[in-house]
């Protein structure tokens, strides 16, 4: 009985240790200024972001690539498909 309770309490400690490593939010070296334009927000484009945007220049790269909807393209069966990048 008591070795169920310990496995149980280190099950308990494992998932909520994971839970409170995931809950952080990935920054990847995006400069701060970009962060705080774009937190909370999910932004799609149909190319990849750029890698250095850095200050209001970068602000203003990311907005003109963002896509407001996404459309999708027909393949040769004819199912639709859509390609975007998002972050």
């Amino acid at each position: 009985m008591r070795t169920h309770q310990t496995r149980r309490r280190l099950v308990l400690l494992s998932l909520v240790a994971a839970i409170g490593t995931a809950s952080r939010p990935a920054t990847a070296g995006i400069d701060k200024q970009v962060q705080r334009a774009f937190r909370g927000q999910i932004v799609v484009s149909a190319d990849p972001l750029p890698e250095d945007a850095e200050g209001k220049q970068g602000v203003r790269a990311i907005k003109k690539l963002a896509l407001r909807a996404v459309d999708g393209e027909a393949g040769a069966d004819g199912v639709k498909a859509w390609t975007f990048y998002y972050t």
